[in-house]
């Protein structure tokens, strides 16, 4: 169950998914892999997979529809938002490029919704939250990328930090997944199939049920 205990008491999180791009912003297109579709598709079943253990999700698109980074984040925010998981599809020059890499925001650059007046206070007070935000989305993202190992068999590129626009600002822990190559053939082949979307989405809920 996707319970956390807070003070003795349980409450339910949401865990908000983002299936990047969307509408006339297709985002990675190579053959008849698209971005926008795939991301889409996967955050279906990571939906249902979630559910299924108990969560309470929402997902910041649910069609074929361009959504800025503002509303993007503006949905995770409305919610008592547990964490962020931003779905994407990578692309390279290199065609031998392959697996999986999870994204973390820049510490420094995570808002802590305290700075300016007030001074010091507000200052540790905004360095706490920070802390708080980053130190989270390094705890899921480790244990994603865990799950993800174990379940794809797939090689893992890693866990980086990068200055991706879903982060600018971020008030709640965020991760960007991005599931795999478009641009390697076989890779390719395996992301459009149905049964391979379906394992990723079962890894990622794995990853987040094993954090919690």
């Amino acid at each position: 169950m996707f319970i956390c205990a807070m003070g003795g008491a349980a409450h339910a999180d949401v865990i908000v998914i983002d299936p990047a791009h969307g509408g006339e912003d297709f985002g990675v297109r190579v053959g008849r892999a698209i971005e926008k579709d795939i991301t889409l598709q996967v955050a279906f079943y990571l939906r249902q997979k979630l559910q299924d253990g108990g969560a309470m999700v929402q997902m910041t698109r649910e069609k074929d529809k361009k959504i800025s980074i503002n509303l993007r984040q503006k949905s995770a925010n409305m919610a008592p938002t547990l964490l962020l998981v931003s779905l994407h599809l990578n692309a390279a020059f290199d065609k031998k490029q392959e697996g999986f890499e999870i994204y973390l925001g820049d510490f420094h650059k995570i808002s802590n919704g305290s700075e300016g007046a007030g001074g010091g206070q507000n200052q540790i007070l905004g360095d706490m939250l920070r802390n708080h935000i980053f130190n989270e989305g390094v705890r899921f993202a480790t244990s994603i990328e865990k799950a993800m190992i174990s379940v794809l068999g797939r090689k893992s590129r890693g866990i980086r930090q990068a200055p991706m626009p879903i982060f600018k600002g971020a008030s709640v822990p965020t991760v960007v997944i991005e599931i795999g190559f478009a641009t390697n053939p076989q890779e390719q082949e395996k992301i459009l199939t149905k049964e391979y979307q379906q394992r990723i989405a079962s890894a990622i809920a794995q990853g987040i049920n094993d954090a919690l």
